[in-house]
């Protein structure tokens, strides 16, 4: 045999043993349910069903025209993505109606939430915050803003662990939270 080979061989059969050492080492125990419980230190997983279940009954009212809904948790968990600009609020504003967009994702604690913002066409944008807890507890946060006159670009950051739009942080932002 030569050298050549017998290190070949040598070096396939550590790895196959470094392989079956892993998956061996990870395998749940004997009765163990391997069911995804979420718990606070999974800080990847999915939001909760309860979350999901309670940001679905929670509701803002929009109207007029659909500028968009954005997954702002698309490239979770490694990023969280900005939404392409976007002028159709702006321009529903400006012509004196009422438009709406909503963006959605999800938080480090099996939380889920949702942005809504809306135009009646008043000069005015209402941003409203819904944060629904792992446990289904609600909590909403919102801000009356002028409506910008450059494209929007929805993101979101989580200062004191709630999520909050970028937008509302421009200084052009009143919050009408309680």
């Amino acid at each position: 045999m030569s050298t050549v080979r017998a290190a070949k061989t040598v070096l396939a059969v550590s790895g196959l043993l470094i392989a079956v050492v892993a998956g061996c080492s990870h395998s749940p125990q004997r009765g163990a349910t391997t069911a995804h419980r979420p718990t606070t230190s999974d800080i990847y997983g999915p939001p909760s069903d309860a979350a999901i279940a309670a940001l679905s009954r929670a509701t803002v009212p929009t109207a007029g025209r659909d500028c968009g809904h954005v997954a702002l948790d698309s490239g979770w968990p490694t990023t969280t993505i900005m939404s392409d600009k976007s002028v159709c609020l702006r321009d529903a504003d400006r012509m004196g109606r009422a438009a709406f967009m909503i963006a959605t994702g999800r938080d480090y604690d099996h939380s889920a939430y949702r942005i809504v913002l809306t135009t009646a066409g008043d000069h005015r944008l209402l941003v409203t915050v819904i944060d629904a807890s792992p446990t289904g507890a609600v909590r909403r946060y919102g801000w009356r803003c002028g409506v910008p006159a450059e494209p929007i670009a929805m993101s979101v950051f989580f200062p004191n662990g709630r999520p909050e739009p970028a937008l509302v942080d421009n200084g052009h932002c009143t919050s009408t939270s309680t």
